[in-house]
């Protein structure tokens, strides 16, 4: 009868260690998909961050392009007028306004 116990209880504990075995693989199967998926999200972020970046420069490299050189001195003449503290900076305002 020990021994009937013995084989029951040796049973038993092969059924607990397969199950534990599986209970483990499917953790892990579980943990690998969480991965790759953060994986996945972070690869489509960064991408589209730089699809952003890129965006934004070509949307910048345009709108200088967009501009006239007439609007270019008009703002740089404006920026010398708010600094025209001295007469030397005067000096300069006048001669870049005569010259340009």
């Amino acid at each position: 009868m020990a021994s009937n116990q013995n084989q029951n209880l040796s049973h038993k504990a092969g059924e607990l260690t397969g199950q534990a075995q599986v209970k483990k693989d499917e953790l892990l199967n579980q943990a690998s998909g969480a991965a790759q998926s953060a994986q996945n999200k972070a690869s489509n972020l960064s991408q589209s961050a730089q699809n952003k970046a890129s965006d934004a420069s070509r949307s910048a490299q345009n709108k200088a392009s967009d501009e006239s050189p007439t609007d270019i001195k008009d703002q740089a003449t404006h920026l010398l007028q708010q600094a025209c503290n001295a007469t030397t900076s005067c000096h300069l305002l006048i001669y870049l306004n005569f010259y340009l």
